[in-house]
């Protein structure tokens, strides 16, 4: 996976090419064949890609992705992923648009954390 496109040449020089679906490269290297790559800022905005695209490097991509998930009410996605993505909409973007990132690293397991902190006070006016 790729959180930004990858350069043409790079991908000339492990020789993949675009399939049918955008985002996703194939290669018929012998040793690579059987490797996909997928570049997140490019995926189609099917709900099935919206989890991984929180991921990408673009912020706009990263807002789609978060609008879609939140328009299926998380209904397929598990307890702890609801969790990570909220703790995620809250470090990336703030409570209102226009806050400043913030740049501070954190775990999977603290952002998860930082997601259940904000419990059902956020969660019961923004996600129903």
């Amino acid at each position: 996976m790729s959180a930004k496109k990858p350069r043409s040449g790079t991908l000339t020089f492990l020789g993949y090419q675009p399939t049918e679906y955008s985002g996703v490269y194939r290669t018929k290297n012998a040793v690579t064949r059987n490797v996909l790559l997928l570049s997140l800022n490019e995926l189609s905005n099917e709900p099935h890609n919206a989890w991984i695209k929180c991921f990408a490097s673009q912020k706009q991509t990263k807002k789609q992705a978060l609008k879609i998930i939140k328009e299926l009410g998380f209904v397929s996605i598990a307890g702890e992923l609801k969790w990570l993505i909220s703790g995620l909409m809250e470090l990336w973007f703030g409570k209102t648009l226009g806050e400043p990132q913030m740049t501070i690293e954190f775990t999977p397991e603290e952002v998860t954390e930082f997601g259940k902190q904000l419990g059902d006070v956020w969660l019961g006016t923004c996600i129903k």
